[in-house]
């Protein structure tokens, strides 16, 4: 990913190449559970590289999302451009938010991992604003 971070900075990555790389980036983030245990980091080597990735998708996902919406709303547009209007990405922080003004503070995501992931980070938050 680090050429994608220097390419993103650079205003390198197109509309088509976000989208793609952002829809692969997604697909890539569902396999981490295989790879990383999601032990409880006082388990974990201290040069565990969870935090470093989790921070690196968060960064590089959310930046391609602009991007990404551009060219998905080019597509859709040319089958139903009212639909196109519509259409709109969403950060990670966004869907933090909508969860909060909800009042849902369960951990929320798509897989064991994600939802760990997301109770970690609250439990983190909560402990540092005590």
């Amino acid at each position: 990913m680090p050429r994608t971070r220097e390419s993103l900075a650079a205003g390198l990555i197109s509309p088509a190449e976000a989208l793609r790389t952002r829809t692969e980036l997604r697909v890539a983030w569902r396999r981490f559970p295989e790879t990383d245990p999601d032990l409880p980091a006082e388990l974990l080597p201290p040069d565990w590289d969870r935090p470093r990735a989790q921070q690196v998708f968060l960064e590089i996902y959310d930046r391609l999302g602009p991007l990404a919406e551009l060219r998905f709303r080019q597509i859709l547009g040319t089958v139903s451009p009212e639909l196109a209007e519509l259409a709109s990405h969403h950060d990670s922080a966004a869907i933090a938010d909508l969860y909060a003004s909800l009042g849902d503070r369960r951990a929320h995501g798509d897989t064991p991992f994600e939802q760990a992931t997301a109770a970690r980070r609250l439990d983190e938050v909560t402990r540092s604003r005590s």
